[in-house]
């Protein structure tokens, strides 16, 4: 319950963020990659911040720094994916190559439908998004309780069908 705990610090600059204060949050979150550079939970704040705002420079930069930190080859690999996809068409070949690579990954029950669901309706496939959110509601997935917070399923908020899901 320490305030200065880093882990409490870079809760509180997501906290920030989704209750509607990004640059304060972001400002946070960045003060404590220069502190900390080797701190994780920094950087996979910011990817999923990038990621939403469909900042795909930061995302990719963030991205890669929090698999090297982890040092996890799959996250690695995905990085890489979507760098490739990035360099041959901008974010949309990168979200293109991130959902092949995730859904490989989620027939081996390596990646959640709710990942999915993000990157489906960050392609703007709002069928698609919701088959998995539903699919991760099912399975009781642990990322649904950010469903109301993510920005990436900003496309969704006027569907009956989300809102539904949202209650």
């Amino acid at each position: 319950l320490d305030p200065a705990s880093p882990s409490i610090r870079a809760d509180k600059g997501i906290g920030l963020v989704a209750a509607g204060h990004r640059d304060d949050g972001v400002a946070l979150l960045k003060q404590m990659e220069a502190t900390d550079p080797n701190f994780i939970s920094p950087h996979s704040y910011l990817a999923a911040i990038y990621l939403g705002e469909m900042d795909c420079s930061g995302y990719l930069a963030e991205t890669r720094a929090h698999a090297r930190l982890q040092g996890d080859p799959e996250k690695l690999a995905m990085v890489q994916a979507a760098e490739k996809g990035f360099a041959a068409g901008g974010c949309p070949d990168m979200l293109r190559s991130v959902l092949e690579v995730q859904k490989k990954r989620y027939s081996q029950h390596r990646v959640t439908a709710y990942e999915l669901a993000e990157t489906e309706a960050l392609l703007g496939d709002k069928p698609a998004a919701l088959q998995y959110l539903h699919l991760s509601l099912a399975q009781n997935e642990a990322a649904l309780a950010n469903l109301r917070a993510c920005s990436c399923f900003r496309s969704l908020y006027p569907e009956p069908e989300f809102r539904q899901l949202v209650l």
